[in-house]
């Protein structure tokens, strides 16, 4: 059954200590090779014969209850003048071949399938299927602060091996005080046939005309597919308290804060990394390119360009004093490799993933 990554959006509302070393040469060889070799033709390819273009008004997003009278805030407050590691070639591949004229004004692109089960959907929960296994490989913040966003660039893996009732993903996080009533946004790409991601479960309010979710990401001619990147940012509007989706200085929609209360003044964490989960009679599937991030010439996934935006709504890089690693299961299921700063090029960055297999429950 083939397989395909998407770019994915989560909204959930829900009831070890690393030591850091110095820069290795050889882990620096690896990424220079990779900023060498970046290949960024048709990283995402969006068929048009897959979405159409829906009134900006009659999105999924409106269907949920809370959102019958919401006033669409079509630009946040703040400029996305998100600063990243290297320039940015996403934004021409996120168009894709296909749609880069994209939809014209006042609609924006939905996938007909998320069309279909979301019309067809009856509650939020049914959407999600009964994970037993869920596992994770993290960098998570350590501070007991407030954070008004996360962003990171994230390599783009050929995940194979996912099966239905699996999922592969590769995310940046912002949640509530796990001690607490949960809220959860999660931003990346991934391999999932079920689930409730983009617009299947209404709450996302998209404004960007060009940009599909659930837009399937093909290698490029030569197959390079891990060897791209694509730029995630969360960011909250200081000004509505809405939390925004940009992909460089590209704003592409936004989770409104009424749905959120628990993260509606800030999250108490921002975290990267990569999620997989699966069901109690399966194993659990591969995490990013499925390779265990063993060494200082890892050939696994990474996170470059790691930021926060802190309590005082400034963009500040990740401090290695101010972050853990967390995993859950044995090390050869998973990894995570960070050692700190790698260059002008990759800032603050880390390897990821694993074969996965069994890993427990």
């Amino acid at each position: 059954m083939a397989l395909s990554l998407q770019l994915l959006l989560v909204l959930c509302m829900c009831l070890l200590c690393h030591k850091v070393d110095a820069r290795n040469h050889s882990h620096q060889k690896r990424l220079q090779r990779f900023s060498r070799s970046q290949k960024f033709e048709s990283v995402l390819l969006m068929r048009d014969n897959e979405f159409d273009c829906v009134d900006i008004y009659k999105q999924p997003a409106f269907q949920h209850s809370m959102l019958k009278n919401h006033k669409i805030q079509l630009s946040p407050t703040f400029k996305t003048a998100t600063t990243q590691s290297r320039p940015s070639k996403t934004w021409k591949d996120f168009k894709g071949k296909n749609m880069s004229i994209g939809c014209p004004p006042g609609k924006v692109p939905i996938h007909r399938g998320n069309m279909m089960h979301q019309t067809n959907s009856t509650h939020f929960v049914n959407q999600f299927p009964g994970y037993a296994k869920l596992h994770a490989n993290l960098l998570d913040t350590n501070k007991e602060t407030t954070y008004h966003g996360g962003y990171a660039e994230i390599n783009i893996c050929k995940v194979s091996g996912v099966e239905k009732g699996q999922y592969s993903l590769a995310q940046v996080y912002a949640h509530s005080d796990a001690a607490k009533d949960l809220d959860i946004i999660k931003v990346g790409w991934g391999v999932d046939q079920d689930g409730c991601y983009n617009v299947v479960c209404p709450g996302f309010v998209q404004v960007s005309s060009e940009l599909a979710f659930g837009a399937v990401m093909t290698p490029n001619p030569k197959g390079l597919v891990s060897e791209s990147y694509v730029y995630i940012g969360i960011e909250q509007d200081h000004i509505t308290g809405h939390w925004w989706f940009v992909s460089g200085k590209n704003p592409i929609g936004y989770w409104p804060k009424e749905l959120l209360p628990h993260i509606s003044n800030g999250a108490a964490k921002i975290r990267f990394g990569g999620e997989t989960a699966s069901s109690l009679d399966n194993t659990s599937p591969p995490m990013g390119n499925g390779i265990l991030p063993e060494g200082h010439n890892s050939n696994s996934c990474f996170f470059a360009g790691l930021r926060i935006m802190d309590s005082e709504f400034h963009i500040q890089e990740i401090k290695p004093e101010d972050i853990t690693v967390y995993s859950d299961t044995n090390p050869h299921c998973y990894g995570l490799l960070y050692e700190g700063y790698q260059g002008e090029l990759f800032r603050q960055s880390f390897f990821f993933g694993g074969p996965g297999g069994d890993c427990g429950v």
